[in-house]
């Protein structure tokens, strides 16, 4: 019985500027992302890669209809799509990398079969400086999709593991920023 498959491969860098050069981002290369996140990450690095921001094609949950503008947007071939941002870059991302984008409807249809020919690479050091309230309603979907995991009749004891160790970790998190702001006198 198979008991947990992880496809993507995982790096870890300390910095864009060490990811950016050991990937060599260059020409061919996609990066989604928005416009704050790259002049503060990745504008000093002068990289040849092809840049889209959006922000400009709407806000909140992705539609088919932000995704399509982008789209056409989109000049050349790519061969890595690479998301930097939060769940709508990393969602937008994820159609960008596959042989077949548009029409999106007919993919969401399943009249285009989803065929991956793009390497998707996610970068996380902007993470650092991300607003609180995106921090924390991201940290309470984190939490609810590892309890989900935790509570799935589908799950298995390494998913649970997995899902445990995410519910310890998000309220240990919690109570970290809870004792600081209280230390401050922020929070009582």
């Amino acid at each position: 019985m198979k008991e947990l498959m992880i496809k993507p491969e995982i790096y870890h860098f300390d910095t864009v500027r060490a990811f950016a050069e050991e990937f060599q981002i260059g020409e061919g290369d996609l990066v989604v992302t928005n416009e704050y996140i790259y002049k503060s990450f990745f504008g000093e690095l002068n990289l040849k890669c092809d840049v889209i921001f959006q922000e400009k094609y709407g806000q909140g949950e992705p539609s088919d209809d932000m995704v399509e503008a982008m789209y056409k947007d989109i000049h050349g071939e790519h061969k890595r799509v690479i998301a930097v941002g939060g769940g709508t870059v990393i969602d937008i991302s994820k159609l960008f990398a596959l042989k077949e984008v548009s029409p999106v409807l007919d993919l969401y249809d399943g009249k285009i079969p989803p065929v991956k020919d793009k390497e998707l690479v996610l970068v996380t050091e902007p993470l650092e400086s991300l607003p609180f309230g995106v921090f924390a309603t991201s940290s309470i979907d984190a939490l609810v999709h590892a309890v989900e995991s935790s509570l799935s009749p589908k799950g298995n004891q390494t998913t649970r593991m997995f899902g445990y160790k995410a519910i310890e970790m998000i309220l240990a998190g919690y109570q970290k920023i809870a004792l600081s702001l209280t230390a401050c006198g922020k929070f009582e």
